[in-house]
């Protein structure tokens, strides 16, 4: 019975998972809005979170993305548990910073923890996951093909720089096209896995619950049919494409030109506030006015 329960949880937690490169189809605020403004929008929001000096500064804009994904309405639970590949990288990059030079905090045997030490860490802990969960809520709420459209939008002032820039615009094109073809991939990949995991568990094979050495050996089995599903799914894409006629560097031909409303021109201006608000010091600085008290 134990054994049913434990598989069952696991079930239905695969169910509720968020994955990479996953699109969430909703129909709020957010998955509205045009793909370029949402692209504007993360870059000026990524560049405030690496400029970001106080950590009040770093917690207001986690704060913003967290009230971005409830926006979107996009599982709090399941957001943070994408998190969890890169813990350990996180938390290691925290300690090792709590040892930096710096007033004198706590000594742990022969390592001496510092002050400073102390507030890179926690700004490890706290900007490193608002910056995924940022690029992550705008690939949750832009289907790929609008993500990919967007950037190849982005690319197109570059061919108003003659033969040099039509080449560079032809490059960068193929790159987003296939970055945005990878992050199609993902969901897919791992798709592929549940349906070849599925199979082992309809077959009454003890894949979760079995002792570790059997559960192994299963993984190791499951490999070859899961990479046989990749690869036949690889050759449908390629022939897809050829179908279609896809050539390297070729314009894409959008079929609708979406012109931006009140609603992305509102957004826009509101990140660009926040931009102003985190590089208010600089820009006081640049204009020789004196120093603000915030």
């Amino acid at each position: 019975m134990a054994s049913k329960a434990a598989r069952e949880r696991r079930e239905k937690s695969m169910k509720t998972e968020l994955l990479l490169g996953q699109y969430l189809s909703r129909q709020t605020f957010l998955h509205r809005l045009d793909p370029r403004s949402k692209l504007l929008i993360a870059l000026l929001l990524t560049i405030d979170l690496m400029k970001a000096q106080w950590p009040w500064e770093v917690l207001g804009l986690g704060a913003l993305a967290l009230l971005g994904m409830g926006a979107a309405r996009v599982p709090l639970r399941a957001a943070l548990k994408t998190l969890r590949p890169i813990l350990f990288l996180i938390a290691f990059s925290a300690v090792m910073n709590l040892t930096a030079p710096g007033t004198r905090w706590i000594e742990v045997g022969p390592v001496t923890l510092t002050r400073t030490g102390l507030v890179l860490a926690m700004d490890t802990l706290t900007r490193i996951p608002a910056l995924i969960l940022l690029a992550s809520l705008l690939v949750w709420t832009t289907s790929p093909g609008a993500l990919a459209e967007g950037l190849a939008s982005a690319v197109r002032p570059l061919e108003q720089l003659g033969r040099p820039g039509r080449a560079t615009a032809a490059s960068l094109r193929d790159v987003v096209f296939f970055a945005g073809l990878a992050l199609r991939l993902i969901p897919q990949v791992h798709q592929s896995f549940r349906q070849v995991r599925t199979s082992f568990l309809a077959r009454g094979l003890e894949v979760d619950t079995g002792p570790a050495r059997v559960r192994w050996r299963y993984l190791a089995e499951m490999i070859v049919p899961w990479l046989v599903a990749i690869l036949r799914s690889a050759d449908d894409i390629s022939l897809a494409l050829t179908a279609r006629g896809y050539r390297r560097g070729a314009a894409p031909t959008p079929l609708y030109v979406q012109p931006w409303s009140r609603r992305e021109i509102l957004s826009v201006a509101a990140a660009g506030l926040v931009t102003l608000w985190v590089w208010r010091h600089t820009f006081v600085g640049l204009l020789g006015i004196a120093a603000l008290p915030f």
